[in-house]
């Protein structure tokens, strides 16, 4: 209680998060769950991105078995995260739990948002083009190999991301005529 107090009365929000994160872990180790989430919610209020607060309420939601809270939980955290890596890190696990949670179009979704996010990275659309492969799903498959080409080809180095789409284009696709840009840029 002493932390839920302190944490109404600081004016700073970044101290007022670490008591409302302190506030939440003394709920949780006292079993009061409910509570505990709602301290660290409104730490998140007060800093979104608290990774303190993050952490336990993201393993709260876990144990509750609300993989959609998780999910939506991480994607919101990455919208408020400075920085393009630390953003990268929390959609792809957001992405990773979506997987976990069964739920496909939503890990697709988190995925391509975090390779929207940074034109350079490769991360995400690895993630994606596995969940494909996984699920062989051949629209998505395409949608991941035409990321991973087009990054290999803005980097100046065209690779096996390219012959894998030519690859695509030819033998999945059955549209030789699609192969051939591809191929020519390898």
């Amino acid at each position: 209680r002493a932390h839920a107090m302190l944490a109404d009365a600081a004016d700073d929000p970044e101290q007022s998060a670490a008591h409302h994160a302190a506030a939440g872990r003394a709920a949780l180790r006292a079993g009061r769950r409910d509570a505990a989430e709602e301290q660290l919610r409104r730490a998140l209020d007060r800093q979104p991105g608290h990774p303190y607060a993050l952490a336990l309420l993201e393993e709260h939601l876990r144990q509750k078995g609300e993989a959609d809270e998780v999910v939506s939980l991480l994607r919101d955290s990455a919208l408020a995260a400075h920085g393009s890596r630390s953003a990268e890190m929390k959609l792809l696990l957001a992405g990773a739990a979506a997987e976990a949670a069964d739920d496909v179009r939503l890990a697709a979704e988190t995925y391509e948002q975090a390779a929207d996010r940074d034109p350079t990275s490769v991360s995400p659309l690895w993630s994606l083009r596995r969940l494909a492969q996984e699920r062989a799903d051949r629209a998505l498959l395409l949608r991941a190999r035409e990321g991973l080409a087009e990054r290999e080809l803005v980097a100046g180095h065209p690779g096996r991301a390219v012959l894998e789409l030519a690859e695509h284009y030819d033998l999945l696709s059955r549209k030789p005529e699609l192969a051939e840009g591809p191929l020519r840029q390898a």
